[in-house]
């Protein structure tokens, strides 16, 4: 095994897969060129502190197995070895839900949820973090759903970062810098070292509201301060939101998609307000109901 069998590798042609894997995905896919096709190599999560903690869920760890995504105009071919045999499923790229990129130390992992047919699915992949630059051009392509943004029209931004500590003021920018768009609104809720004594920590979270997306980016516990987890939705896919409370949190919950699919961004109950304020935009925008 070569060195560089350890990171995702960007693949030119079909052809120079394995033939197993070279007749896989050519039977499942339409055309037999593809514009983007990705290997991604087994990663041992053993090394990785975030997951040995078991914080990514209540998911299994999965096996150490290779993965192929690669694109095709509109469509994603996934191809993964289930027991001895080769498994392709294709997904439409429209059909993304969320997009979420976590960044800790070297494991970095992407995962989406996608709505196929009358479920909802979730696709995972963990690979070393030197291999992000490789393959950037599909990970902005899965995550980047609106290229066509509407033109930035939001000087508050910078007004409002200005108060938040210099790292969030700079993920605040690299995130516009993404997605190609100003947010319109920001809640900052600052982390709680765990690290001092009678205090169980709080994760730093930072939401954006971009005119065509929703983003919330985490700092972790488990990882403070080595990295942050990313997660996004294009605003277009939201059905509904709504904003519940309890004595010590509030939670804006978004339903995208046809089948209802959940995704909260949570904070201390001081943050009701300004979760509040996101599902007034969002429903301003939008159709639906908030409540």
């Amino acid at each position: 095994m070569g060195a560089f069998d350890r990171f995702p590798r960007v693949v030119e042609r079909l052809e120079q897969l394995e033939a197993p894997e070279q007749q896989a995905l050519g039977a499942a896919a339409e055309q037999s060129a593809f514009d983007f096709i990705a290997r991604f190599p087994p990663f041992d999560l053993s090394l990785s502190q975030y997951a040995r903690r078991r914080t990514r869920g209540k998911r299994p760890e999965p096996p150490l197995l290779a993965q192929i995504w690669a694109r095709q105009q509109n469509r994603l071919y996934v191809l993964r070895r289930t027991t001895e045999q080769l498994r392709v499923e294709p997904f439409v790229l429209e059909d993304i839900l969320t997009f979420e990129l976590g960044e800790i130390l070297l494991h970095d992992w992407i995962e989406l949820e996608i709505q196929a047919g009358t479920q909802t699915r979730s696709l995972h992949v963990d690979f070393n973090a030197v291999g992000l630059d490789w393959i950037q051009s599909l990970v902005n392509e899965l995550r980047v759903r609106v290229s066509d943004a509407a033109p930035n029209d939001s000087p508050q931004m910078e007004a409002q970062i200005a108060q938040f500590p210099y790292k969030w003021q700079m993920l605040a920018h690299k995130h516009a810098h993404v997605y190609g768009e100003l947010a319109r609104i920001l809640v900052y809720e600052p982390s709680i070292s765990p690290r001092w004594f009678g205090r169980s920590g709080r994760e730093g979270k930072l939401g954006m509201f971009m005119p065509q997306h929703v983003v919330l980016v985490r700092e972790p516990l488990e990882s403070y301060p080595y990295g942050w987890i990313t997660k996004s939705c294009v605003r277009s896919k939201v059905q509904s939101a709504r904003v519940t409370t309890t004595e010590q949190t509030a939670a804006l919950e978004l339903t995208l998609g046809a089948h209802d699919f959940k995704w909260q961004i949570e904070m201390t109950r001081a943050y009701a307000d300004a979760l509040q304020v996101m599902a007034n935009e969002l429903h301003t925008a939008g159709a639906f109901a908030v409540s």
